[in-house]
């Protein structure tokens, strides 16, 4: 890439700042659009910050400058896509309490934000191509595009999953594997993947028909009480499919395979005490893993692949 294409591209970037509320219900919408918390600040991330600060993945336009960088927890994993009314309002039940493992509203909810969390980054990221397609027309270009807009429409036929299930409080479809460690590993995570392969290397999403409608997992990781909760989430009609995710706590390799599986969410925060006590080969194995997984996640292996990360000693 030339460098006047790179300034370009970084130009659009700065520029495009998607503000909308994607919440489902357009018509109660009220107050400004805001920078919502994907994880929350008060309850999750004051708890693992250092002098107000957190590690989060970072970088600007090639994903091989990717770093761990320091982020003011004040606006670290916000996105402006929900208006004042909405983030408040829908949320109330895992912002407001203490989180119940038992309760289904509140493992539907941190569901729910984990997926306009990745809704919002598809929507931006698309527009930002087509900001970039006018200046760079190539098949190359072509392609991203042709791939974001099947990305966007598959979050899209999701939200309206989700719709159907919280204005009818059927939150017994959403389907949970809660994992409950017995320590604090200063580790907040929130989004969605099709991941393609499970533990088995038995295929889950088949990422290459664009036919199939996406069988997506949600994951939500948070500290509470000396203890580390990992939320796995489904779609009811998707949890034959995701059975193995059961396996998981008792699986000899667990901490393994929750690494790797970590590492295929892009909104991830980790106290900087706890990175900085890593060895430098951990932090490279580790970031690695991460551009490895965003890039691409055909190996059918790839979770179970060994891994020293976030829960070693």
């Amino acid at each position: 890439m030339s460098n006047v294409i790179k300034g370009i591209v970084l130009n659009i970037i700065q520029k495009y700042k998607l503000e909308e509320c994607l919440h489902f219900d357009k018509k109660s919408c009220s107050g400004d659009i805001i920078n919502a918390h994907s994880i929350q600040n008060n309850r999750i991330l004051d708890k693992i910050s250092k002098d107000g600060h957190v590690m989060m993945f970072s970088y600007d336009l090639d994903i091989n400058d990717m770093a761990m960088k320091r982020i003011g927890r004040k606006i670290a994993t916000t996105f402006s896509g929900f208006c004042q009314y909405h983030d408040v309002k829908v949320f109330q039940p895992i912002e407001s309490y203490d989180y119940d493992p038992t309760n289904q509203e509140q493992n539907c909810l941190f569901a729910y934000r984990a997926l306009i969390k990745e809704l919002y980054a598809k929507k931006r990221l698309y527009q930002i191509q087509l900001g970039i397609f006018a200046y760079v027309d190539n098949d190359t270009n072509i392609a991203l595009l042709k791939g974001s807009k099947k990305g966007l429409e598959d979050l899209e036929y999701c939200l309206n999953k989700f719709k159907d299930i919280i204005e009818n409080k059927k939150f017994g479809k959403i389907k949970n594997t809660i994992i409950e460690l017995d320590k604090d590993y200063q580790l907040a995570v929130c989004g969605a993947v099709n991941i393609e392969y499970d533990i088995y290397g038995l295929t889950v999403n088949n990422l290459h028909d664009h036919n199939e409608k996406p069988k997506p997992l949600f994951v939500n990781i948070f500290p509470q009480n000396n203890k580390t909760y990992i939320i796995l989430s489904v779609f009811e009609e998707d949890e034959d499919i995701y059975s193995f995710l059961k396996s998981i706590e008792t699986h000899e390799d667990k901490f393994t395979i929750l690494t790797n599986l970590i590492l295929c969410i892009e909104n991830i925060a980790i106290s900087p005490d706890r990175w900085d006590n890593f060895s430098e080969d951990k932090k490279s194995k580790i970031i690695n893993t991460f551009k490895s997984n965003i890039i691409s996640s055909t190996d059918p292996n790839f979770l179970t692949k060994d891994l020293e990360g976030f829960f070693d000693e």
